[in-house]
């Protein structure tokens, strides 16, 4: 799987990080195994960086992840930080919005540096 999952205990962040290619039933698969750590790391703020990942989306294909996402797992995430390469900002813009409607505060950068900025977590 193209993803890496990291607990930032002392952030009280989730990072998951993605490279290489990926595909949308990648990122479900991901969600699926990643809902335990969720769970047991309620309230943390969530930082998805998506900027090395090679991946094919479409809006269909944002609405069904943030179905997959939110539905199971909305309630237990933070704040949540999008990174990705321009190219994808404007389906990541939209994921974000979706996000809203759960209770979670969603903003998406291009560079991880201003989104560990606007979580608070600056290295």
């Amino acid at each position: 799987m193209p993803y890496e999952v990291i607990v930032e205990a002392a952030t009280r962040t989730i990072v998951i990080k993605g490279s290489g290619q990926g595909t949308t039933a990648d990122t479900l698969q991901l969600i699926a195994d990643t809902v335990a750590v969720f769970r047991e790391h309620t309230g943390f703020n969530l930082l998805y960086n998506s900027s090395a990942l090679k991946i094919d989306s479409n809006p269909n294909d944002m609405m069904q992840v943030a179905q997959a996402l939110f539905e199971q797992s909305g309630a237990l995430i933070g704040r949540m930080a999008i990174v990705v390469p321009e190219s994808r900002e404007h389906l990541a813009r939209m994921f974000a919005a979706l996000a809203h409607p759960h209770g979670v505060t969603a903003n998406v950068f291009t560079h991880e540096s201003d989104a560990r900025r606007w979580l608070g977590i600056e290295r």
